[in-house]
């Protein structure tokens, strides 16, 4: 088919007749419409020229045939011109029809015969140079009884959706009357009223269990023991392409051991992986650095002298110590004194930290590859802070997950307590630290139900508090069946460096932040 260009801008000109197998670029493609439109436009004008001449050789009778000629041949001209104009334009633009994608993240309930459906609308469908292809129009909810609909009217049409995600957090509902075996469909239309109906449309019953269902139900106060989800059960659904096994399990309904990102909610749910995450083709857990070790001087990020700690000049290749009260005093700007001396102030890590990494969370690289997308993320969290050489902090672990699956769950403020070290030397200083976190690791309260240094970082997950309960129950497999060391997020108090976890015995251990050990992921869906 030929497609109608009128009010096509030149970008979705363009698309179109890429999508078609046009394999110019948008500056051919462009030069292109502007040669023909030139080249009509001059037929036209050349047709016109004629038409006058014709006119004016009909005040002279002996002229009028001769012109009239003229005036006929310049028109078969301009006609050839701009059909062959035309012939050229319409091959560029020669398309077959295209669909905007399905819905997604489908969620159904069922409650005292009141069915409720959320589900996402699509985006427009764009090429990845921006050209659009085909814009979305509405969303059709439609039921049949005994069989799936086939296509946009094979059915009880529902709802007609035209305002993009209405219906993505708050559900449409509607009352069945009486129980009997409903097979929904939601199919998407173009501005063009092209519907797809195709074979992957969603089509589900009131039975469908998906991360939006459990979502819906959790917003709605459904329990999720309706489905059979109990704590301790596992959602039989991949959400993840470089962890293709891993199936989560329900840890706690309703915890309020954090603050969820959206703190107008009352529910939510935490899930944690049924076996450690294995990447793609091995059966053997990911195992990988808590942090790396780090840099043994930086530039300081003091805004004055502190008195007592010690401060570094690099001479030559050898970092030289400063005097207090000769060569600075407390209280003294150091940017300013830098500048009167021509000298960068340095100080100096803690040992332990150059030796084996640091035990913060917030500052951890393993906490900033978990809450990251893509290979250009890693930022420094503190002066000293490097990147870890190990292969899987090379991309942003969220990368990973189904876009549609992230899109569910719910970023939480967690609490976590720092070490107790002095910050002069290198320590955390005592207290903690609240970081918002969309995937992270239990702390030592949530598994083994204990404070740090009288901090509570959270509340013990009702699977650890009332199921595995004992250390036998609490080791952590792989796919592989293999039990690993499986690290938690919280500091060992009195060291700069030590982080717990759960040993291959099941009980709370602490290692360097350095080591290699699995990945205990958790996440929250509300």
């Amino acid at each position: 088919m030929t497609a109608t260009i009128k009010n096509l801008g030149p970008v979705t000109a363009y698309g179109l007749a890429k999508k078609a197998g046009y394999t110019g670029t948008k500056e051919q493609f462009a030069a292109g419409l502007v040669e023909s439109a030139e080249a009509a436009q001059t037929a036209t004008t050349k047709a016109g020229i004629a038409t006058a001449a014709a006119a004016a050789a009909l005040e002279s009778e002996g002229k009028a045939k001769t012109s009239e000629d003229n005036a006929k041949s310049s028109e078969d001209s301009a006609a050839d011109s701009a059909s062959a104009c035309a012939a050229n334009l319409a091959s560029m633009l020669e398309i077959i029809q295209i669909p905007v994608g399905h819905a997604y993240n489908i969620g159904v309930t069922e409650n005292n015969n009141v069915v409720s459906v959320t589900w996402t609308d699509p985006k427009d469908n764009v090429t990845d140079d921006g050209a659009t292809l085909a814009y979305w129009k509405k969303t059709r909810l439609i039921y049949k009884i005994g069989g799936f609909p086939e296509n946009e009217n094979d059915g009880v049409v529902l709802v007609d959706n035209t305002v993009r995600n209405q219906y993505s957090d708050t559900p449409f509902t509607f009352d069945m009357g009486v129980t009997a075996n409903y097979c929904f469909a939601i199919f998407t239309c173009t501005t063009g009223n092209l519907w797809n109906t195709s074979e992957s449309a969603p089509r589900f019953t009131i039975n469908y269990i998906t991360f939006a269902t459990i979502r819906q139900m959790i917003r709605s106060g459904i329990p999720l023991s309706t489905i059979g989800l109990n704590v301790g059960g596992v959602v039989n659904i991949q959400t993840s392409t470089r962890f293709p096994k891993l199936r989560w399990k329900l840890v706690h309904n309703d915890y309020h051991g954090f603050t969820m990102h959206d703190n107008t909610l009352t529910h939510n749910a935490v899930f944690i992986p049924q076996y450690l995450p294995c990447n793609a083709g091995t059966d053997s857990a990911l195992q990988s650095q808590f942090d790396a070790p780090e840099l043994s001087y930086a530039i300081t990020d003091d805004e004055v002298f502190i008195t007592s700690k010690a401060y570094y000049k690099l001479v030559d290749s050898s970092y030289v110590a400063l005097v207090e009260n000769t060569d600075w005093t407390a209280g003294d700007n150091i940017a300013q004194w830098s500048e009167t001396h021509s000298i960068d102030v340095y100080t100096k890590n803690h040992a332990n930290r150059v030796s084996n990494g640091c035990n913060s969370w917030k500052m951890s690289n393993r906490r900033q590859m978990m809450n990251a997308y893509g290979t250009d993320y890693f930022q420094q969290q503190n002066i000293y802070d490097k990147q870890s050489s190990y292969s899987d902090f090379s991309v942003g672990m969220l990368s990973g997950f189904n876009a549609d699956f992230l899109e569910l769950v719910m970023p939480v403020y967690n609490k976590t307590a720092r070490n107790t070290i002095a910050v002069k030397d290198g320590g955390g200083g005592g207290g903690y630290d609240t970081t918002l976190d969309t995937l992270w690791l239990p702390s030592l309260k949530e598994v083994f139900g204990s404070n740090v240094n009288g901090i509570a970082e959270g509340e013990q997950f009702d699977y650890f508090q009332n199921i595995a309960v004992a250390n036998a129950d609490r080791i952590q497999y792989d796919e592989g069946g293999t039990a690993r060391n499986a690290w938690l997020r919280s500091a060992y108090a009195t060291l700069t460096n030590a982080v717990y976890y759960i040993s291959t015995s099941g009980a709370s251990s602490n290692a360097n932040a350095s080591n290699a050990y699995a990945l205990l992921l958790a996440m929250c869906i509300a």
